[in-house]
């Protein structure tokens, strides 16, 4: 199925954002069920519901988010897959795996973020 909120320009972008998520999930043992594209209209980056499906925007009111921010919000809704709040146990994994991201990664989606 494709994703309606995926813009033309963002497969090859979109792609890597899956395969980190993914990675991430796995490293940290999260029942990430789904990545999917938000609506560039909305008002939040991302969310995330109780059944692990997680949402992100790539695009805000139509243009390309900065690669810190996607990479953020993506670590931001998969440490919500844990802790289901902003408790300090849910800003120490956020953290965590922010860490464990490697320069790699942002190498690679500054790449993305500019084509």
């Amino acid at each position: 199925m494709k994703d309606k909120h995926l813009h033309p320009d963002d497969r090859k972008l979109w792609s890597f954002c899956r395969e980190l998520a993914s990675d991430i999930a796995d490293a940290f043992s999260l029942p990430l069920a789904k990545l999917r594209v938000l609506s560039d209209e909305k008002d939040f980056f991302g969310d995330c519901s109780n059944d692990g499906i997680v949402r992100v925007q790539l695009r805000r009111f139509g243009r390309r988010l900065l690669p810190y921010q996607i990479i953020d919000t993506i670590s931001h809704e998969l440490a919500h897959l844990r802790h289901n709040n902003h408790k300090a146990e849910w800003f120490a994994l956020h953290a965590e795996i922010l860490r464990s991201i490697r320069p790699a990664a942002y190498t690679k989606l500054r790449r993305l973020c500019q084509s």
